[in-house]
């Protein structure tokens, strides 16, 4: 328009401000730049959009644009006029009621302040007078990922001496910088941080530092040192645990008490938002103790170890991961009781020091220590324990601890009073995890107790006991004791491998099977348990000097073995020493054997000496030829006096043996053999050999009574096999139907009975015991009878069979009709079964098809189901299925009807073969019923049952059972009752003979066993012995 052309009209733009200068006017005040009253100079006052008329004379008016604030940018405002700023101040305060530095008039009546301006410009625009403030545009404060912003502040209060960094107040993260001075913020760093994001902040009042956040990977941990805090008491080297988030939160880091220097608390992985002008952090990796290997640990802080104390106790720490709780605790400064197993761990290095392989030579250790300790196969590790009370007096071990997992628990060990020292527990093969400042482990092998052995423990250790030792002459030291008490072991070790603690415990091998001495002057091994056993020298009554050569068998039961040891005293070897045989002839009892040294000490202290004087006091009771002659008395003498004398020291005489007396020269014409005239007659000699007797014996005429009783016995058992031969072959003849095999059956069944009676009469002896009513004796007595009475059953039973064979045919055809009828019925009865379950089945699918209908029906009339009327896709699925069950019902009724016709048909055929049964019955299947009905069972339960229906035929049958009882029984009860006759004895004197007799051929077949190089001096002894 022509007008806004015209001189003195101003057209100001909506982007744009004008500013107006005044030419005339009265000055302006000295401290002022902007004229707020109207005097000369640059207005107050600026001019919006619109026209404007200012005479050109009086006023010149500039138009500038307004200023433009994008969004990420921020305006810094420099007030050019106002009030002066008080002291120690360097930003005006903000003026609410000046529209952002829009309105100057009312930024300076309000008391705005020159200088610059805690207040800025946000996005937007704004028309300011240039003249009263100058406007720098800079960009926003921007915090990108992985960053955070360290602010520092130029203004505020200054801070307290000692303190480092401002407090945090309410300024809104520092974009409200009047609020910050209001709300009584810090000049200086600021415990506050910026995280991501975008902020207004004044960058005149707050430098802002952008740094890295802190990174700790998943296998570090950070470590944190504190700039500012608390300071640390007296002794106390880091700083305790607060609520900080982790240190992400600086303020409560300071208003919890947090202190100043290294941290217990250390940073787990991740992302933190830390302010590191506040904490210093460092990255550490975890500790890591590898498979098979364990970490020790040395404490730099904690309470002081009390004196005598040698590790630090372990207290619930987490292992050494929580480094509050360890302190919290009572941890103690110093090497830890408690270890670190495979795995990683989250541990601040700066408090613990972790020892591992790696390191291990660091602190005086060698690698190998750090690892898991593994007892090997076959050996066990004892334990030495370096802390710990000290062992009483007296004692060589501590005692077995309860509840600390082999040592690796040392703790649980200390708390339940474990001593210092060797330990009476052990640990067995495997791998374990042990502190080598705590315990030291030596492997010994586990203890071998031969087959053929026990082991007698002698324990060192353990609860005295108050048992009274039993007298010794040879001072054992050790009572027999339960386990658990100091002393020999009341329960010997059985033949295996034991793990056993060496160290306080020593075993006493004691062999459990039988041992055989002799006293002859014969070469042996010095190595031999009666190596030092020469043949025995007696005076006789009558003067003469006899030699006499003894066996004696021993055997120690295992559960006497504790007792032997502790009559006769521990031997100085522990175990067992095994023997290098080389030259001289050895004792075919010990050629390889192993020597036990329990065993030499019971012979040579005790077994030696009480043979010796028992033959050497009992010699002087008889004349020299009356010795020889009642040799067997003194043996058995001698047995049970040895006998009862062992069982003192635990040890059983298995036998005493008087081997050879050697007699005087002058004796020995004294000594004739005996002969003996044998006239019996071949017949005499079979049926003393049919009575199991000795023909030689009973020829002599001392036994001429007795001859005559074994004749009759053994004319008894021919007469008795000979019934068996008839009675077998009956038997047999109605199994297989042939005469020859019959004859061959009924032969070889004799035979056996005669042996059998043969046998029993032959081991039926009589022994010399007062009334015979000795347990033995009954009992082999009962036995011998009970095979007589069952051989008696066996031969009467096919002669009664013979004697009753009519009757029993005749019964035995009755049962095989009985059976045709059976067989005809058995079809019937089977399908009968069938329908029956098919009934059932039937009624189950007809229940099935019942619901079925009604539950199709109902979807249709839509009273179940979907609740709609109509046939839709669900009634035509509910109908398929009754439909389903429909067929199956009829399908089942069916086979039924099937079946009862078959029986319809099987019953119209039974009833027309049993309308004519002497036709039809003798061809049904007679060939089967003759196999099941005519063999030698069937008979016996059809006699049996003709027993029961006729009392004559009983009786017959019992009369025939009795006889042969009676005749099979008496030879034995003769035997049996009879008194023991000079036969008897003149038997046990030849058996006696014969027994010592095969002894010496076995001591001679055992001689010849030696080693080739050895023979020839062997043979010449063995001349020298037979001589």
């Amino acid at each position: 328009m022509a007008i806004d052309r015209a001189p003195g009209v101003y057209v100001i733009s909506e982007d744009e401000v004008g500013i107006v200068y005044k030419k005339f006017g009265s000055p302006l005040p000295s401290n002022r730049q902007i004229a707020l009253n109207g005097e000369m100079g640059w207005q107050v006052d600026t001019l919006g959009p619109g026209r404007h008329f200012h005479s050109p004379l009086s006023y010149k008016v500039v138009k500038q644009k307004a200023i433009q604030i994008n969004k990420d940018e921020i305006g810094l405002v420099t007030a050019n006029d106002g009030a002066s700023l008080p002291t120690g101040k360097m930003f005006g305060k903000v003026v609410e009621e000046c529209d952002d530095f829009q309105d100057g008039r009312a930024f300076i009546k309000n008391g705005g302040q020159r200088g610059r301006q805690l207040g800025i410009l946000r996005n937007g625009i704004y028309r300011i007078n240039t003249q009263l403030f100058s406007v720098e545009i800079s960009k926003i404060t921007s915090i990108y990922d992985y960053e955070i912003g360290l602010v520092e502040a130029k203004d505020g209060k200054p801070l307290p001496i000692g303190k480092t960094f401002g407090d945090a107040v309410e300024c809104n993260n520092f974009e409200d910088g009047q609020a910050f001075i209001n709300n009584g913020g810090y000049r200086g760093q600021q415990l506050k941080i910026l995280t991501t994001g975008k902020y207004a902040i004044n960058t005149e009042l707050f430098k802002i530092k952008r740094v890295e956040l802190i990174k700790i990977r998943v296998n570090e941990v950070g470590l944190v040192e504190a700039r500012d805090g608390q300071p640390l008491p007296l002794g106390q080297n880091f700083g305790k645990v607060v609520e900080c988030g982790t240190f992400q939160d600086a303020e409560a880091f300071i208003n919890n008490g947090g202190q100043q220097g290294n941290q217990l608390a250390i940073i787990p992985p991740g992302i933190h938002y830390i302010n590191t002008e506040l904490f210093k952090v460092h990255n550490v990796p975890l500790i890591n103790i590898r498979s098979g290997e364990i970490g020790l640990v040395i404490a730099q802080d904690g309470a002081e170890l009390p004196p005598g104390q040698i590790l630090a106790k372990a207290v619930d720490c987490d292992n050494f991961q929580n480094a509050e709780a360890f302190l919290n605790n009572g941890g103690q400064q110093g090497k830890q009781r408690a270890i670190l197993t495979e795995g990683y761990y989250r541990i601040n290095t700066e408090l613990f020091t972790v020892v591992t392989t790696d390191n291990a030579q660091q602190y005086g250790l060698k690698p190998e220590q750090l690892k898991v300790y593994r007892v090997e196969s076959g050996k066990i590790g004892i334990v030495t324990t370096f802390d710990g009370k000290p062992l009483p007096r007296g004692d060589i071990a501590g005692p077995v601890i309860e509840g600390h997992n082999k040592f690796q628990q040392p703790q649980e060990f200390i708390d339940k009073a474990g001593y210092r020292g060797l330990q009476e527990e052990f640990i067995e093969e495997g791998f374990w995890s042990l502190n080598p400042w705590f315990v030291e482990v030596e492997q010994v092998p586990l203890t071998n107790i031969k087959t053929g052995t026990v082991g007698v423990l002698i324990s060192n250790v353990g609860k005295n006991s108050q048992a009274n030792q039993e007298k010794t002459t040879y001072g054992s030291r050790f009572p027999i004791v339960p386990i658990g008490y100091k002393g020999i072991q009341n329960i010997p070790i059985e033949a295996g491998t034991h793990p056993i603690n060496t160290r306080v415990k020593s075993i006493v091998i004691v062999p459990a099977h039988e041992i055989t001495l002799e006293w002859t002057n014969r070469d042996k091994p010095a190595t031999n348990y009666d190596s030092n056993l020469k043949t025995l020298e007696l005076r006789s009554k009558d003067g003469f000097v006899l030699k006499l050569e003894v066996t004696q068998v021993i055997n120690i039961a295992p559960k006497n073995s504790p007792k032997m040891i502790s009559r006769v005293g521990s031997p100085n070897a522990n175990s067992f020493q095994p023997v290098e045989e080389q030259g001289g002839v050895l004792s075919p009892l010990s050629n390889g054997a192993v020597k036990y040294s329990s065993i030499k000490n019971l012979v040579n202290r005790v077994l030696a000496s009480m043979v010796d004087n028992y033959f050497r006091n009992s010699a002087q009771d008889y004349n020299a030829l009356d010795f020889l002659q009642q040799r067997e008395q003194i043996q058995e003498r001698a047995t049970e006096h040895i006998k009862s004398a062992l069982n003192a020291y635990g040890v059983e005489a298995v036998g005493t043996f008087i081997n050879q007396i050697g007699l005087p020269a002058e004796l020995q014409h004294l000594i004739q053999t005996p002969t003996i005239n044998d006239n019996l007659n071949s017949l005499e000699k079979f049926l003393l050999w049919c009575a199991g007797a000795d023909h030689h014996i009973l020829a002599q005429k001392e036994c001429l009574t007795e001859r005559y009783k074994y004749t009759a016995i053994g004319t008894t058992v021919l007469l008795t096999s000979t019934t068996a031969i008839f009675s077998g072959g009956y038997a047999l003849f109605t199994v297989f139907g042939s005469v020859a095999a019959s004859c061959v059956g009924g032969t070889f069944w004799s035979f056996i009975v005669f042996n059998l009676d043969r046998f029993l009469i032959l081991s039926s002896k009589r022994k010399e015991t007062e009334l015979n009513l000795n347990l033995p004796f009954i009992a082999a007595t009962s036995l011998r009878l009970l095979i007589a009475l069952l051989l008696s059953f066996v031969v009467a039973k096919p002669l009664e069979l013979r004697l009753f064979e009519k009757e029993i045919n005749q019964k035995i055809e009755q049962d095989k009709n009985e059976t045709a009828k059976e067989k005809l019925n058995e079809p019937i009865k089977e399908l009968e079964q069938e329908i029956q379950a098919l009934n059932t089945e039937k009624d189950k699918y007809k229940n099935e098809w019942r619901d079925a209908e009604n539950a199709a029906n109902a979807e249709a009339e839509g009273t179940q189901g979907t609740g709609q009327f109509g046939k839709g896709i669900v009634y035509k699925d509910k109908r398929n299925y009754a439909d389903e069950i429909k067929e199956k019902f009829i399908e089942l009724d069916n086979k039924v009807k099937d079946k009862e016709e078959k029986i319809e048909n099987l019953r119209q055929e039974r009833n027309l073969i049993l309308q004519s049964p002497e036709s039809n019955l003798e061809q049904l299947n007679q060939e089967k019923i003759d196999k099941e009905s005519n063999g030698f069972l069937a008979r016996l339960v059809a006699l049996e049952e003709l027993s029961k229906d006729d009392p004559n035929i009983r009786n017959i049958n019992w009369l025939i059972t009795a006889l042969f009882v009676t005749i099979e029984i008496s030879p034995i009860l003769v035997k049996l009752l009879s008194g023991k006759g000079p036969y008897d004895y003149l038997l046990e004197q030849k058996e006696s003979q014969e027994v010592y007799n095969e002894y010496f051929r076995i001591q001679k077949e055992q001689r010849l066993q030696l080693s080739e190089g050895n023979s020839k001096q062997y043979m010449k002894k063995i001349k020298e012995f037979e001589e």
